[in-house]
């Protein structure tokens, strides 16, 4: 194996909101859905080849009755390759797909380490498919 020269910065955390619902109760402590929603954005500057600013954003759960919790956290990195090394479809690959996966693997310890500490059970992120677009 080769080491890639899709490179990254240390990834930032960009936003962090979490908000318990006093009101929430469930017949057990297991009982509970907790939906997400992922966002990934993508900026590109036409005069820097080779390098992108990826953030992805996360949304757990509701402000609603039925929910524990609602919780907001994005991550976000500079990437930077050699353009001649990556055609323009590996490229979108990359930054779709590549990116967000790994500003996930930041996120997921965040989301563990809150929600352990709140009344609930911790909530570990699943793995997520990129390659099917926004979720």
């Amino acid at each position: 194996m080769n080491k890639s020269n899709f490179r990254f910065s240390e990834p930032i955390l960009l936003k962090f909101t979490f908000e318990m619902n006093g009101e929430f109760e469930a017949e057990t402590e297991k009982e509970f859905h907790v939906g997400q929603k992922f966002q990934v954005e993508i900026n590109q500057t036409p005069s820097e080849a080779g390098c992108a600013s990826v953030v992805l954003s996360l949304e757990l759960g509701e402000k609603k009755a039925d929910c524990p919790f609602f919780l907001t956290i994005a991550e976000g990195a500079n990437f930077r390759w050699d353009k001649e090394s990556y055609s323009e479809e590996q490229q979108k690959k990359l930054l779709t797909q590549n990116a967000p996966a790994l500003l996930l693997s930041y996120i997921r310890p965040l989301v563990a380490s809150v929600t352990a500490a709140s009344p609930y059970p911790t909530y570990h992120l699943p793995f997520i498919d990129f390659t099917k677009g926004e979720s």
